[in-house]
C-alpha cells in the first residue's frame, strides 16, 4: 500500500506550469509543504519539508486557492524518480503525488473557503436574495370560506356539488378561486 496523508503549510507560492502531452496541455503544480514534528523535550520545534506535485485540474485549483503560508491537507502517493544534473551526477527525487486535497483555512478574507458550510449557506442566501429582487413574489390566490355541507346527507348519497363542498370543508373550510373570479361579499355580516 502506498498512501500518504499530510497536513502542513506551503513554504512558498505554488509553481504552476503546463506540459504538452498526448491529450494537449496538462497543468502541473509543484510545491513544498512544511509539516511540524512533535516538539522535543527541550521545547525546540522542527519540521519536515515535503515536495509535492499535482496534475490537471487539481493543480490549477491548488494554485488558485493556496499561497505561501496556507494550511493544506492532502492525500497522495510517494513517487520516486531520478535525473542527471548539469554536472553529470544522478539526482534521486522523492515527491508526493497529490490525489486529494482539503482546504484547512481560507486563502484570505476577501476570498472565503468554498468548502465550509458557512460559505455555502452564504452563497445560498445570496442566490435567494438575488432571485427575490429580480422576480416579484407571486400573489396568493383569493380565498373565501366554503359553504358547510348539509349534515343530514350521508357521504355516499351526496350529489357531486355537495361532495365537492364536503371535501372543501374537510380541508379547513377554504377553497381557491380561479384568477379573475370575484368573491361574493355578504354586506349583511356583522364583521
Amino acid at each position: 500500500m502506498n498512501n500518504v496523508q499530510i497536513i502542513g503549510r506551503l513554504t512558498k507560492d505554488v509553481d504552476l506550469r503546463y506540459v504538452s502531452g498526448a491529450q494537449g496541455q496538462t497543468a502541473v503544480a509543484r510545491f513544498t509543504v512544511a509539516v511540524d514534528r512533535p516538539p522535543k523535550a527541550d521545547g525546540t520545534k522542527e519540521a519536515d519539508f515535503i515536495s509535492c506535485q499535482a496534475w490537471g485540474r487539481k493543480a490549477e485549483v491548488i494554485q488558485q486557492y493556496f499561497q505561501k503560508g496556507s494550511k493544506i491537507g492532502l492525500i497522495g502517493k510517494i513517487r520516486t524518480g531520478s535525473y542527471v544534473s548539469q554536472q553529470g551526477a544522478t539526482v534521486y527525487t522523492t515527491d508526493v503525488e497529490v490525489t486529494d486535497i482539503d482546504f484547512l483555512d481560507p486563502r484570505n478574507t476577501q476570498q472565503p473557503n468554498p468548502t465550509t458550510p458557512e460559505y455555502n449557506m452564504q452563497q445560498g442566501q445570496n442566490y435567494y436574495q438575488a432571485q427575490s429582487q429580480q422576480a416579484p413574489v407571486p400573489q396568493q390566490p383569493k380565498r373565501k370560506p366554503a359553504a358547510k355541507a348539509p349534515t343530514n346527507v350521508k357521504p355516499q348519497q351526496a350529489s357531486a356539488p355537495q361532495a365537492r363542498q364536503q371535501s372543501v370543508a374537510d380541508q379547513g373550510g377554504w377553497m381557491d378561486l380561479p384568477d379573475g373570479a370575484d368573491p361574493v361579499v355578504d354586506e349583511g355580516l356583522p364583521f
